[in-house]
């Protein structure tokens, strides 16, 4: 289907009751678009983290209370070292995360890492799989009276 076919029937069917049918195409534009409430969707869990966002998630003043060992160091190393840790539901870097970053000695990095894999939000276009202008939401009203 096209992304016209595809937005028409959102905004004719509105299965989510966004209200489409009393809105302006900025509006809807803006529903479309807009991850913040109430218009930002669930979206899939991430199935891998990049090295990077993996450090920047470690909370400091957590490093020193915790006083990491070198074992811990090392195997914090390997996890950076690998560049794409995947953190799929039953991935051996999910598991590795989570006995690393324990709740007792880590529970800000760990929170942060959860929420990094877990608590996404997408477009209401991002779900589903849309491109949205100005110009096409204009050519659905005009065609459709919504």
């Amino acid at each position: 289907m096209s992304d016209y076919d595809i937005l028409s029937s959102e905004i004719v069917n509105d299965p989510l009751t966004v209200g489409y049918s009393g809105m302006t195409d900025q509006q809807r534009y803006d529903a479309l678009t807009t991850t913040g409430s109430p218009y930002g969707r669930p979206a899939p869990e991430r199935t891998s983290i990049e090295a990077n966002v993996l450090f920047e998630s470690i909370d400091r003043t957590e490093w020193t209370t915790a006083a990491p060992d070198a074992a811990f160091q090392a195997r914090l190393d390997r996890m950076l070292g690998l560049g794409t840790i995947l953190v799929g539901p039953g991935s051996q870097g999910r598991t590795e995360l989570l006995a690393l970053f324990d709740n007792t000695n880590w529970p800000t990095t760990r929170s942060t890492l959860i929420n990094y894999v877990q608590n996404q939000v997408q477009t209401r276009a991002q779900e589903l799989g849309v491109r949205v202008t100005m110009g096409l939401l204009e050519t659905i009203r005009s065609n459709t009276g919504v």
